[in-house]
């Protein structure tokens, strides 16, 4: 238990949290299912490993309260969205028959709305992909990239794993608000360990802003060590965490964050001294200090060398017109 922290203070946390259940679970009995309930969901750092059946034994009931199945403890079960999503697909193909029809069955429903839901999180999410659906022979996920078809296996880690989540979440928020007419405006805690896991960079830049416009009346508690997650980011939800040489957890909180350059971040907030390898840092500051002492002949041989391993750079460019400024006024 960390320190501060009494088992009382424990204790009522988890009154809290049983009172709060049995409040939700009195109103599900009393609206006889018919209701929305918040959801609660925890997606640890293994929840990459996408486990597509090659075929289904056991036939999952997708309740209401199945939004709560194993959500905070195994995260994104991508097994279950496979199946959940074959058995939504499989309602909405056999309402599309009656689409055209003047008379429909009572629980015609076409498009399927939490397929709808699911499929408008992940095309928001991943543009570039579109029409995730569910193949028979053999039993497989497919999806089209970029004009490709691919199997979901074929994805890269980082697909997968970012589909895998948003999938998953997106499931399980139309389970839970089956009465409202747009199910990802429920409400919720989520939490999301390392959510950089296996992301391109430029996924980095947008997982916080697309989670906020998909989910935008859910609450996240998000971990990482990623700059382009932090710069988008403002200060006043942000608290970096460290610990210090005692062993305690030590929190501050930043006062800038957001917009902020992946060096800047790196530098000032993650507390990386320099970006660049410590040798062409340290040429670097070599050539500033013969520059600043008027070793000028010195200084371009120092830029000379250092071009060659490094290329065209501006602070390359930089000591250049120092030079030139320097030899001037001497003049």
């Amino acid at each position: 238990m960390r320190k501060g922290h009494s088992k009382k203070d424990l204790a009522s946390v988890l009154i809290s949290a049983s009172e709060k259940a049995k409040g939700i679970q009195a109103g599900i009995t009393e609206h006889n299912g018919k209701v929305n309930i918040p959801l609660f969901a925890y997606y640890p750092v293994n929840r990459a490993v996408l486990d597509i059946p090659l075929r289904i034994r056991e036939k999952h009931q997708f309740g209401l309260l199945s939004a709560y199945e194993e959500s905070l403890t195994s995260g994104a079960n991508f097994r279950t969205f496979f199946e959940w999503f074959r058995e939504r697909e499989d309602l909405e193909n056999e309402n599309r028959k009656y689409k055209d029809d003047r008379i429909k069955p009572d629980d015609f429903q076409f498009p399927d709305p939490q397929l709808t839901a699911v499929r408008r999180a992940l095309e928001i999410f991943m543009p570039d992909f579109q029409n995730l659906t569910v193949r028979r022979q053999p039993l497989r996920m497919e999806v089209t990239k970029r004009g490709q078809r691919l199997t979901v296996n074929q994805l890269s880690d980082g697909e997968k794993c970012l589909m895998a989540m948003v999938g998953d979440l997106a499931r399980r928020m139309a389970i839970a608000n089956t009465e409202r007419e747009d199910p990802l405006l429920g409400g919720g805690i989520v939490m999301i360990d390392e959510i950089d896991l296996h992301l391109h960079p430029k996924w980095q830049r947008l997982v916080v802003p697309s989670l906020r416009a998909v989910f935008p009346n859910c609450q996240f508690f998000i971990s990482t060590h990623s700059p382009h997650v932090i710069t988008h980011v403002q200060p006043e939800n942000l608290f970096l965490m460290n610990m210090t040489d005692a062993g305690e957890l030590e929190v501050v909180r930043p006062n800038e964050s957001y917009g902020k350059t992946v060096d800047r971040i790196l530098e000032d907030l993650m507390g990386l001294e320099t970006t660049r390898p410590n040798q062409v840092e340290g040429a670097l500051r070599a050539i500033y200090g013969q520059i600043n002492d008027g070793e000028l002949d010195t200084a371009r041989e120092g830029i000379a060398e250092l071009e060659r391993d490094i290329g065209e750079d501006p602070e390359l460019v930089k000591a250049k017109v120092l030079i030139k400024r320097k030899e001037l006024i001497g003049r």
